[in-house]
């Protein structure tokens, strides 16, 4: 690789060429930072193939983590953290030679850099999605090991530092923004609707989410429901919109649909592989055919085949209200898009959706009561689903000047609030503050020393390993020296995503895997922590 004086920015995400808030966020920063000429930029895209052909627009170098060789399948298949860039994080890092690396993706993505055998040599800019609290001890231990780290909202960078105790190095909050040369508000919102294939004078409770568990498409459409069980004035004329996926990791869309008894009242977006023609429908199964070519290839969005950004914004355009139905967010991208409409927004009031509503103005639908999910620990909201039902109906049946008077508000104050220009400037300072890495360090080539001791005590057995097998003495008190140790004592410990013992966060299966864990165990997580250290150092200096 050519050197140059510009610092190298390696970005960790989602494709930019794909459909989702990691691969939009992507685009937009990495856009303005190519724009100034001052950086050589790379990104790792996950979901995405090294050859695809999407990349071809993409005026930075590119990565993909999807394997394209059989052997790079098996490989890619061994560990569930490979999708998020695991087993290509070290050869790209040998490739490139980051200055920085920058990731904002949930903490469970990204775990690999924070114990990745070039960790010393790169600066970690990290914005993890706080959707709730508390958080995870593993999680905290690595936003106090980055070295610079950003928040979506105000929410998050509360937990972030009250559960810290302020011992990260906070940057700031760089939330993502509308790109409001797409998002914005039709000038005819009857026509636009009948130009969508919608009678002009519906109203649409609408709300962009991907079908997952969190998200709660039960409740909202019987909180919809009973919104037209209460407001029989405008009862005939409303519809719930929902743009989603299916099939997905998420509910059984036709039974819910089936179970509700308003199927007719529930439009979904379809859009065809053939035409790429999108259109509302009411529920067709996963496949229908196109209302536009005629061909059975329409089927509903995923991020990786999905609408385009206007076709987004078309959608969003139908609604009169946006929900977001959420037990908890870190952000929620579609909140701003639809403000940014100046579709008004109803959202629960907890977590980063609840800081959205807030620089937005916007009205929050109650919690009836907060549960402790087992797999993360963390406090979840249920909202009340009569509540929502008495907004939505009243939102809807405000007349045309307050509705008018709301959705200009909601605009405004989108606008002002969320600006891409605000959150490149703190990316940018960053980048410049950062000093340059120096990949030619000495190696740390270290020999891991199995002959231990006899007689030694549990807590001087683990320290004894950590300073002459792993052969890394600030280690001792982290984080995963601790647990470690604990689930020595315990005998037995949680099977992870990634490498050895770091990952072990059960929300990622339904039930977690125990293993028996001993002495021996332990020998071994070490011995292969210090060869792993040492094959990339020898790799390294070989170049």
């Amino acid at each position: 690789m050519t050197k140059t004086n510009k610092k190298r920015v390696l970005w960790m995400g989602e494709a930019t060429f794909l459909s989702t808030g990691y691969g939009t966020y992507g685009k937009e920063l990495l856009s303005y930072l190519h724009s100034t000429g001052k950086y050589d930029i790379a990104e790792l895209g996950g979901y995405a193939r090294p050859d695809d052909s999407r990349s071809q627009s993409i005026p930075w170098k590119y990565y993909g983590t999807l394997p394209t060789t059989e052997e790079e399948a098996r490989i890619y298949a061994s560990k569930m953290n490979n999708q998020w860039g695991a087993q290509a994080f070290e050869p790209i890092c040998l490739d490139f030679k980051p200055d920085i690396i920058l990731d904002m993706r949930d903490p469970w993505m990204f775990d690999f850099q924070y114990s990745s055998p070039f960790r010393r040599l790169y600066h970690w800019a990290i914005m993890p999605t706080v959707d709730s609290a508390p958080q995870l001890e593993n999680w905290l231990a690595m936003y106090m090991d980055a070295d610079s780290v950003f928040s979506y909202t105000e929410f998050g960078r509360d937990v972030l530092m009250k559960e810290t105790g302020g011992k990260i190095n906070f940057k700031g909050i760089a939330s993502p923004c509308p790109n409001y040369s797409v998002f914005k508000p039709v000038a005819d919102k009857a026509a636009h609707k009948a130009n969508m294939g919608i009678d002009s004078d519906t109203l649409i409770v609408g709300t962009v989410m991907r079908n997952q568990k969190r998200k709660l498409y039960p409740d909202l459409i019987q909180s919809f429901k009973l919104m037209l069980e209460q407001f029989p004035r405008i009862a005939d004329k409303s519809f719930l919109y929902i743009h989603t996926s299916y099939p997905d990791i998420g509910w059984d869309i036709p039974r819910l649909v089936r179970e509700s008894g308003i199927g007719h009242k529930i439009l979904f977006t379809y859009y065809c592989d053939s035409c790429k023609h999108s259109f509302p429908s009411f529920f067709s199964d996963a496949v229908r055919t196109c209302t536009k070519c005629g061909k059975p290839t329409a089927r509903m969005p995923s991020g990786n085949t999905g609408v385009s950004t206007q076709q987004l914004a078309d959608i969003m355009n139908v609604f009169d209200l946006y929900v977001q139905y959420s037990c908890c967010e870190g952000f929620g991208i579609p909140l701003i898009e639809s403000a940014a409409c100046g579709v008004p927004v109803l959202v629960v009031d907890y977590s980063g959706m609840a800081s959205v509503a807030d620089n937005l103005g916007s009205t929050k639908i109650n919690v009836e009561r907060f549960f402790r999910e087992a797999e993360t620990h963390a406090y979840r909201a249920y909202p009340d689903n009569e509540d929502c039902a008495k907004k939505m109906g009243l939102a809807l049946s405000q007349p045309p000047n307050i509705k008018l008077q709301h959705s200009h508000n909601t605009y405004l104050r989108c606008i002002k609030k969320y600006k891409w220009e605000n959150t490149f400037q703190q990316w940018q300072e960053l980048i410049d503050a950062c000093e340059y890495a120096n990949w030619q360090t000495p190696p740390r080539i270290l020999q891991p020393n199995t002959n231990i001791p006899k007689g030694l005590s549990l807590e001087d057995f683990v320290a004894w390993c950590v300073v002459n097998i792993w052969r890394e003495p600030s280690q001792i008190n982290s984080y995963f020296v601790l647990r470690m140790m604990r689930d020595l004592n315990y005998g037995q410990t949680i099977l992870g995503h990634g490498g050895p013992y770091y990952s072990e966060d059960s929300l990622l299966s339904d039930k977690p895997k125990y293993k028996k864990f001993g002495k021996q165990d332990l020998v071994n997580v070490m011995v292969e922590l210090a060869q792993n250290r040492n094959y990339w150092e020898k790799r390294r200096v070989s170049q």
